[in-house]
């Protein structure tokens, strides 16, 4: 939706009141959150039932957050003040539940452990080969950047989050436990975070970066 068309909304919410002006409200927050682009932060909310606090996109303290709990993607940006301390769901409602606390699994800079700069159109061949591998019934599921192994949609949604927010650069780190976790950052504002899955090239075919 055009800012324009988002402002006549606006201003036919302030002379409107009943179920019509709820359903206003509903589809202005959806565009606000989510406004038409070829980036959808609803792909990256979890669609499991059981978890329906992170089925919607949480804002706290400017950031917009999601995530799947494989993925989890923060931005800090601008949104309405109503939205503060909320989930809002694709469908422009609230979920009363409480977010999982995201910041507290973002590992520090300290539990770096190496890099990799990500070629974009690279990355585009290797997936556009995972798809007709797919559809010959012989895929390989995984991909193998750095030193970490993917699950191949799962990387190809974190490069879409890369390319949204300016990234270019995947930051490989590991915690007191020995998890694996990998990690982009923009500007020290926005963040990333992508589970690896646990392979060994013993084990699994895999493509190859």
């Amino acid at each position: 939706m055009k800012k324009e068309s988002l402002q006549k909304m606006r201003e036919l919410l302030s002379i409107t009141d009943g179920d019509v002006a709820k359903k206003l409200n509903e589809i202005i927050l959806i565009e606000t959150v989510n406004p038409s682009s070829k980036f959808n932060w609803y792909n990256y909310v979890d669609k499991e039932v059981t978890r329906p606090a992170t089925r919607g996109i949480y804002h706290e303290r400017g950031y917009k957050v999601a995530t799947d709990s494989y993925i989890l993607i923060a931005e800090f940006c601008d949104y309405a003040n109503e939205l503060e301390g909320k989930i809002l769901s694709k469908d422009g409602t609230f979920i009363d539940r409480r977010f999982p606390n995201w910041q507290a699994v973002i590992p520090s800079d300290e539990k770096r452990v190496g890099s990799v700069k990500i070629d974009f159109d690279r990355w585009k061949q290797i997936y556009k080969q995972y798809t007709a591998d797919k559809k010959l019934g012989c895929q390989y599921n995984y991909t193998k950047v750095g030193n970490r192994f993917y699950n191949v949609e799962l990387f190809h949604k974190f490069v879409a989050w890369m390319k949204h927010i300016g990234a270019t650069e995947l930051f490989e780190n590991s915690d007191s436990k020995s998890r694996i976790m990998a990690t982009v950052v923009c500007n020290n504002n926005n963040v990333g975070l992508l589970m690896p899955i646990y392979r060994s090239d013993d084990n699994v075919k895999y493509y190859v970066w």
